[in-house]
């Protein structure tokens, strides 16, 4: 498992032109500048703002499977899982999200 440390370090060299992240007291935090994607006209209510994924995935590379509840527009890559109600979103697992431990043991993700 990557420190705090180890994370903001990743982060700074995968953005180099944004603001440093900060550790205090073994936390980590950061003021991230993320806007809305003006150019798309498919917008879907509660949807993550353009970068917003990358920069996450920046913070957590040792994460080898990542799970997407309420995935909503998101398309799943290697070792992502998509996970939806809403069957015309297509998520890889179509179902109420109280029956999760049905499709995967506890502490998989």
């Amino acid at each position: 498992m990557l420190s705090p440390r180890e994370r903001a370090d990743n982060f700074s060299k995968s953005f180099p032109k944004y603001s440093p992240l900060v550790i205090h007291n073994d936390r980590l935090y950061g003021f991230w500048l993320i806007g809305r994607w003006y150019a798309s006209d498919r917008s879907f209510y509660g949807s993550y703002p353009p970068g917003y994924l990358g920069r996450v995935r920046s913070l957590f590379p040792d994460c080898t499977k990542i799970l997407h509840l309420f995935s909503g527009t998101i398309k799943g890559d290697v070792n992502q899982i998509t996970y939806d109600i809403k069957a015309e979103l297509e998520p890889d697992i179509c179902d109420d999200v109280s029956n999760l431990l049905t499709h995967f043991q506890e502490s998989e993700f």
